[in-house]
């Protein structure tokens, strides 16, 4: 839900509202930075407070990477588990609407 700025936009992105302010969808969207989402979780529910642009998309967990399938997983990173790296791949969101990618396995 966008509206408008962010202080006057009526997008309720509360733990209560769990609405999504949605100002990027894919990389080109954010020239010189990437598109992230930011994911939620309250009460065994996720939901993705931003999308917005920002300088990096690291902090994998909370920030996620927002893709564009026609790159295939390229912009997608590569998580060090205990069993190795594992390359995530760009997926369509189970949160977001229809067209929203996100990194994920």
């Amino acid at each position: 839900c966008v509206s408008g700025p962010p202080e006057n936009d009526g997008c309720i992105t509360s733990d209560t509202g769990q609405q999504t302010r949605i100002e990027c969808q894919t990389n080109a969207d954010c020239p010189g930075q990437v598109c992230c989402g930011y994911r939620r979780e309250v009460n065994q529910t996720a939901f993705y407070t931003d999308l917005a642009c920002a300088d990096s998309c690291q902090n994998y967990g909370p920030e996620i990477p927002i893709c564009d399938p026609a790159h295939g997983n390229s912009e997608c990173p590569m998580l060090n588990t205990q069993n190795g790296p594992v390359q995530l791949n760009c997926v369509q969101s189970q949160l977001l609407p229809s067209g929203y990618f996100v990194c994920g396995q």
